[in-house]
């Protein structure tokens, strides 16, 4: 958990960093260009000074431009309608300057300021106009915004990105420490937790943190209710298989045994639970009704002098096997039918001899009264 909290933040910090490295750039880079555009405006409102307009303007500018912003500047003077009166960078300029923005610029408010390509140099410029006397002195550089500071603003934005990276990564590190921090202890507090789902959980700074430790608290104490009520069924269904008669047993879907009570161990023989009752059980009448998929089946079998009758029942927890022994209810309906035969027999008999002699009688063949008296 601490690696990917730190894996994050560096995300988070190298994301912030590149953003305020671009807005810097671009603020420095609108400082630079105002700035520069001040700078060029004072320098040339000293050429202006400089000027003696009545004389050729040819040479003059020439002998400023060294003194001009920078060495590589280009000085030219423009007249109000637009035509190139004189220019540093060459001696004759033919395209008409009146539409160029600086140049409206400066005729409307003075000054005029503007960034392009110039069609003479191929080169990207900036472009400071003044407008005095008649005239509209102009001085342009080449200019690349901060492209141009690089080499002297580059060791100081490599410096304090470093050093920031590196201030960010302990602070970030730490930070993700002491939030995977109460993760790990009540993690191992889990670990180490007793049987009846106790732990020591101590409270923490952080809110967040204090209610994942009352919920586990909770959620514990509620476990622990469960499985007591849980013991206590169990313990009064075991009392039950304990003290009923018939045998019970309980299977899972592999048919091995999960319960089985006593009385099932005197009629099956010495089973345990997780024994597969498939490889103590004999009776081939209940294997095939175990491996069908009848849910409720009555089966009756022979176990040694016994008979009993098997209720196999199957659900999703598993399949119960009841064995009832129903060898007296067996024997009784034995003796039951027995008897019926015999009285049927007895009374079959002696209404067969009353049925001779009334039929005797009815036809006249008996003439002696004795012999009659006997008949009746």
């Amino acid at each position: 958990m601490t690696k990917s909290i730190l894996r994050y933040f560096i995300i988070v910090l190298i994301v912030t960093l590149l953003s305020s490295c671009f807005i810097s750039a671009t603020l420095i880079s609108n400082t630079l260009l105002t700035t520069t555009q001040q700078e060029m405006l004072y320098s040339f409102k000293l050429i202006d000074y400089a000027i003696d307009y009545d004389q050729p303007l040819d040479e003059q500018i020439e002998e400023l431009n060294p003194l001009a912003y920078k060495g590589n500047t280009r000085i030219s003077i423009i007249d109000e309608e637009g035509n190139v009166i004189a220019d540093t960078y060459s001696e004759i300029v033919s395209e008409n300057h009146y539409n160029r923005e600086e140049v409206q610029e400066a005729l409307c408010s003075g000054t005029g300021y503007a960034t392009r390509k110039s069609d003479t140099t191929d080169e990207k410029m900036l472009y400071v106009a003044y407008y005095h006397n008649h005239y509209i002195i102009r001085l342009s550089m080449p200019y690349n915004g901060i492209i141009d500071e690089l080499p002297s603003l580059l060791p100081a934005f490599t410096i304090s990105t470093i050093i920031s990276f590196i201030i960010a990564y302990i602070l970030s590190r730490r930070l993700a420490y002491q939030i995977s921090k109460p993760m790990i202890e009540i993690s191992e507090s889990l670990d180490h937790m007793s049987e009846d789902f106790r732990f020591d959980l101590k409270r923490y700074n952080y809110a967040e943190f204090n209610v994942i430790v009352d919920t586990i608290e909770n959620l514990s104490h509620r476990l622990r209710k469960v499985i007591e009520e849980v013991k206590l069924e169990r313990s009064k269904m075991e009392e039950i298989l304990k003290q009923m008669n018939e045998g019970f047993v309980l299977l899972d879907k592999d048919y091995r045994i999960i319960s089985i009570n006593a009385s099932a161990i005197k009629i099956l023989g010495n089973m345990q639970p997780n024994d597969s009752i498939i490889d103590y059980l004999y009776y081939p009448d209940i294997i095939n009704a175990l491996k069908n998929d009848i849910l409720i089946q009555e089966v009756t079998i022979k176990i040694k002098h016994s008979i009993y009758t098997c209720y196999i029942s199957k659900a999703d927890l598993g399949t119960t096997l009841l064995f009832v022994d129903v060898t007296a209810a067996k024997r009784a309906e034995k003796m039951r039918s027995e008897f019926f035969s015999n009285v049927s027999h007895e009374l079959k008999t002696s209404m067969t001899s009353i049925r001779g002699y009334s039929d005797l009688l009815a036809q006249g063949l008996v003439k002696d009264e004795n012999q009659k008296k006997k008949c009746y």
